[in-house]
């Protein structure tokens, strides 16, 4: 195992040189461990390893995912491990924040182990790492419904007991024509609005507040349930956990999400709809612009009516869309597709990447506005088209 500490200023360095080195070519043996200052703790955090020949490999720390040991340790992927060193850093995100650290190189020593003819799985990425731990958690909300079903909870009726002297078994009404269940103590509810739960508040008129610590402060039926969830946008819905649904008749579920444009939609890890009508699912995504829409891991359609797909992927331009895996879409009405596409000329509309790494960013196919094409460095003009055509015909 290395340990390293990331300190307040977001530098990354090995706590003790000493045990600086790992060993090559081992498979879920070799841990890092992360030691994080505090003003890290709100973020949800990916362990970053690139080596040479080997693209990024990203690991999200949480206990429940298959590849850590906890929220702060996990193992170190094979395909890192077979050369001389490789690379370590770290981001979080936070909503619409992002935290990263600088990078720390890691020496390998020389094992004794000739690699074999079977090759060893890859590293899921982070999207497939994800999707593991949702399919976890559908598994045990399965297993639940059929012990349910199976009659493993029923058992005899217990005695009635006495009557409280602070409610009736309806709940009790507040002086605001509001009505609280279950911890009469902590909760609030104004008028016309229900909380119930533990420390819930729902101090929108109409409002509903339910579970753990969740506030429904928005008016006209915002409605806020699961754990430390916030629906303070008016007809907004928030669920899960930390999320939240700042805009008029928004919507944010699952866990630190959060919708702030009006009729937004957030859901996922850590996604954020901040655009009017926009939608941002996934992990990490971000969808920013009007009407657009990001999904995948770490993507953001920044413009308006623009869609961001897939992992790193970035639409900065209205009407533009950018898919693959680190594509990026500059300029008006661009279309990206592929991985690692260099930055496309104004006039382009249509790019295909081929690029191996944000240092050797690409294009294998580039459309023009005025009809021209463009393959590798070879351009045919509209007019040389129809002559080929014609060629073709005779």
């Amino acid at each position: 195992m290395i340990c390293v500490e990331v300190h307040p200023n977001n530098v990354l360095t090995l706590r003790d040189e000493a045990y600086s080195k790992v060993v090559s070519d081992s498979v879920k043996h070799e841990t890092v461990k992360f030691l994080f200052s505090d003003n890290w703790k709100d973020y949800t955090k990916t362990a970053v390893f690139t080596a040479k020949d080997v693209e990024p490999i990203n690991v999200l720390l949480r206990a429940d995912n298959q590849l850590c040991l906890s929220d702060e340790e996990c193992y170190i992927p094979f395909e890192v491990l077979k050369g001389n060193s490789f690379t370590l850093s770290v981001f979080g995100v936070c909503g619409d924040r992002i935290a990263t650290s600088t990078k720390e190189n890691i020496i390998l020593l020389e094992s004794g182990y000739v690699l074999g003819d079977k090759p060893q799985e890859p590293t899921p990425n982070a999207y497939s790492q994800v999707i593991t731990l949702l399919d976890e958690i559908r598994n045990i909300a399965y297993s639940v419904r059929q012990d349910a079903d199976n009659g493993l909870f029923n058992g005899e009726k217990g005695e009635k007991g006495e009557k409280g002297d602070k409610c009736d078994s309806v709940g009790q009404k507040t002086e605001a024509l509001g009505e609280i269940f279950n911890d009469l103590t902590n909760n609030v509810a104004n008028k016309n609005a229900h909380a119930e739960g533990n420390r819930t508040t729902a101090s929108g008129n109409s409002s509903h507040a339910e579970g753990n610590q969740t506030t429904a402060s928005g008016n006209l039926g915002a409605h806020a349930k699961g754990l430390l969830t916030v629906a303070s946008g008016d007809s907004a819905h928030a669920e899960g956990q930390t999320s939240s649904a700042t805009g008029a008749c928004s919507h944010a579920e699952g866990s630190n999400t959060k919708a702030v444009g009006n009729e937004s939609h957030a859901e996922g890890i850590s996604t954020s709809a901040k655009g009017s009508n926009s939608h941002a699912e996934g992990y990490g995504c971000s969808a920013i612009g009007a009407a657009s829409h990001a999904g995948g891991g770490q993507t953001t359609a920044w413009g308006k009516y623009s869609l961001s797909g897939g992992y790193l992927t970035n639409a900065y331009a209205n009407y533009s869309a950018s898919l693959g895996n680190s594509t990026r879409a500059d300029y008006i009405s661009q279309f990206v597709v592929g991985k690692f596409n260099s930055r496309p000329s104004e006039d382009s509309v249509f790019t295909v990447g081929i690029g191996s790494s944000e240092q050797n960013r690409k294009n294998a196919f580039n459309v023009y506005a005025d009809g021209t094409l463009e393959i590798g460095t070879v351009k045919i003009t509209p007019t040389q088209i129809k002559k080929l055509l014609q060629l073709i015909q005779e």
